[in-house]
């Protein structure tokens, strides 16, 4: 693989799982993105564009720590059954 491709597949890795990825990467790599440590090198976007510099902390600290404040809003109305149940009935009267 060249440079860019492997940037790539590194930089996804390790958003999408980085759990998993932790096996696949070495520690300075891994480290700021998933334990929110400080980055004990210069990294690169997959252009090679130094996107994280060394000494650089992570925003929001670990993983677990940004991931655990995701709040998702129910789209479903508490009254959902009861409307939909009354809607079918003026549907169908």
């Amino acid at each position: 693989m060249n440079n860019m491709k492997t940037a790539i597949v590194v930089m996804t890795s390790l958003v999408l799982s980085p759990f998993a990825a932790a096996q696949n990467h070495d520690a300075p790599v891994r480290d700021p993105h998933t334990a929110g440590y400080v980055a004990a090198k210069d990294l690169p976007d997959p252009f090679g564009t130094i996107i994280i510099k060394k000494g650089d902390v992570r925003t929001g600290g670990s993983y677990w720590n940004r991931y655990s404040k995701i709040a998702v809003w129910n789209s479903l109305m508490d009254e959902n059954d009861y409307l939909t149940k009354r809607w079918t009935e003026f549907l169908n009267a």
